[in-house]
């Protein structure tokens, strides 16, 4: 299984130049909350089973050095990962790899007209393929449906009702709900998973737990597009 969230420039998601290479700090910031609503999930449900649950390994692609980088600074600042090892590298230097839970931050913004290393079906194949398990992509939807394997890709989330528009403020927090929501946690089970990962907004999490109003990332209500034959 998979999911895309998008990531629109009205809401931050910008991709800059640096050096020879791009970035987008806000993308890199989301797909650290993935792997942090991960996290969280995997505590709790071990929290609730019998038996010890093995960790998933976690890896984070994307197709620049740069946002390698970004990434790398982003889960530095992290501390609940204690000793676990999340690994972070360009397409090229997953090639050969595979993990349990795979994030994908494809950096080009819609703003940008060409789809760069992404055109690359090759790198294309590296980055779909290397989830054993379960596979996020993060990206902007109105640039990749211009390749015809992400436009197959996104009309796949559709029908899934996995593909999701990255809200502006507490995406962190969104994504434990609505996994909470999914799973059909319980309150008290909703608090553990909260409590398991230290959240930005305290007091958001505590106003909306104690409403009982969980605000759940929707998913994307559309028919995917279907292209006339030639």
């Amino acid at each position: 299984p998979g999911s895309f969230f998008d990531c629109d420039r009205s809401t931050g998601f910008v991709t800059k130049k640096v050096s020879s290479s791009l970035s987008n700090y806000s993308e890199a910031e989301a797909a650290v909350d993935v792997v942090r609503a991960c996290m969280a999930l995997w505590k709790a449900k071990s929290s609730m089973s019998s038996t010890p649950l093995a960790m998933p390994t976690i890896g984070i692609i994307t197709p620049y050095r740069a946002q390698v980088d970004a990434i790398r600074d982003s889960l530095r600042r992290i501390t609940e990962f204690g000793d676990v090892r999340i690994a972070v590298n360009t397409v090229d230097g997953f090639q050969g790899q595979e993990c349990d839970i795979v994030v994908v931050s494809t950096v080009r913004s819609e703003d940008l007209s060409t789809l760069g290393f992404l055109d690359d079906v090759r790198r294309i194949n590296v980055m779909l393929t290397r989830a054993r398990y379960c596979m996020f992509i993060i990206g902007s939807r109105a640039l990749l449906e211009k390749h015809r394997l992400f436009k197959m890709l996104v009309d796949h989330c559709l029908l899934q009702r996995s593909l999701f528009t990255v809200p502006p403020k507490h995406f962190r927090e969104r994504l434990l709900f609505t996994a909470a929501h999914d799973l059909a946690f319980s309150r008290q089970q909703c608090s553990l998973l909260i409590n398991s990962m230290t959240p930005a907004d305290p007091q958001y999490v505590r106003q909306k737990l104690d409403a009982e109003q969980w605000p759940v990332l929707l998913p994307v209500h559309e028919t995917p597009r279907v292209d006339a034959a030639p």
